[in-house]
């Protein structure tokens, strides 16, 4: 039987390579209003810059692989590392003037949690960052 995590991390690679093969979004798509679904394509130039500040500022996140970009607007995007049993996540902003700025990090280690069921609920991890709410 092939472990859950293994599917969840099989899904999560697919939804990246289908993310980062279509590059429909533009800078100004990735800098505009916040939308509920990630873009059909990424902003290529926040998603290096992304990766490159959350490697220095989350170190955890050294050894993993890149699985997941998640651009939304508002300049945000959320980057997702993963290995076999260790998990890093980082959140940066980037802004009109492309300074990009880091905002949260995090990470985790250890066997993965069971997969809850339909109707369930997973925290996977917790985190918290501030701003300006403009």
């Amino acid at each position: 039987m092939v472990h859950r995590w293994v599917h969840r991390s099989a899904l999560v690679a697919t939804a990246f390579l289908v993310l980062a093969c279509d590059p429909s979004a533009s800078v100004s798509d990735a800098l505009g209003p916040w939308q509920a679904r990630p873009f059909d394509g990424l902003d290529r130039g926040l998603a290096a810059s992304a990766e490159a500040t959350c490697r220095e500022r989350t170190p955890q996140s050294a050894g993993l692989t890149l699985v997941l970009h998640d651009q939304r607007g508002r300049g945000i995007d959320t980057v997702v590392f993963a290995g076999p049993t260790d998990q890093a996540t980082c959140q940066v902003s980037k802004g009109a003037d492309g300074a990009v700025t880091f905002l949260t990090g995090g990470a985790s280690s250890g066997a993965p949690a069971e997969m809850p069921g339909p109707l369930g609920l997973l925290v996977d991890s917790m985190g918290s960052s501030s701003g300006s709410n403009v």
